[in-house]
């Protein structure tokens, strides 16, 4: 049985069985093999938005097609067209405020790092310059490691070590970006 929303090929929300059967025919007459399929984390507030369960996140599978590079590419140069806008009500907090934008830039960053995952399907001169561009991205997202001598804790810039990691599998000689930073002292 099929749950419904579903996400067309271009991330369009699909919500009922018409549009879903609709979409089907039209790939399958345009796609004669089976194709790899490739899995992303959707964003929560995008999953949400969409009408599924989740507000942290979910995984969707999509078809590696050649449909999927423009995804990708808007993904990367263009998240923020995915992203819902952020919605404050009157009267919040400022500190409510500060949250609803850190969790709306890290949907955007998300959004980035998924599309370069995605790309990773299809090297070309054009999507190397765009993955070597991304090395100046500033989005990042804090970790803790736990060792034996204590815990080490920082920052790695999540967009900037996807890119890096699917040049260096295209086998394209690039400087390693910084990827990871210590978070600043007491």
């Amino acid at each position: 049985m099929l749950a419904l929303p579903v996400f067309s090929m271009d991330l369009t929300v699909l919500r009922t069985p018409n549009e879903v059967l609709e979409r089907a025919k039209e790939f399958l007459k345009s796609t004669p093999m089976a194709p790899t399929l490739y899995q992303m984390v959707m964003p929560g507030t995008f999953a949400h938005e969409a009408g599924f369960a989740s507000a942290l996140a979910d995984f969707i599978i999509v078809p590696v097609v050649p449909e999927l590079e423009n995804v990708a590419r808007r993904m990367i140069e263009r998240p923020e067209s995915l992203v819902p806008p952020i919605e404050i009500p009157p009267m919040t907090s400022t500190e409510r405020r500060k949250n609803l934008a850190i969790n709306h830039a890290f949907d955007v960053a998300m959004f980035r790092k998924e599309g370069i995952g995605a790309l990773g399907h299809f090297k070309s001169t054009q999507n190397i310059a765009l993955l070597e561009s991304q090395f100046a991205d500033t989005a990042v997202w804090g970790y803790t490691r736990h060792g034996d001598h204590g815990d080490e804790s920082g920052y790695e810039y999540i967009v900037r070590r996807v890119a890096y990691e699917v040049l260096t599998a295209w086998g394209v000689n690039v400087d390693k970006p910084v990827i990871e930073a210590p978070k600043p002292g007491p």
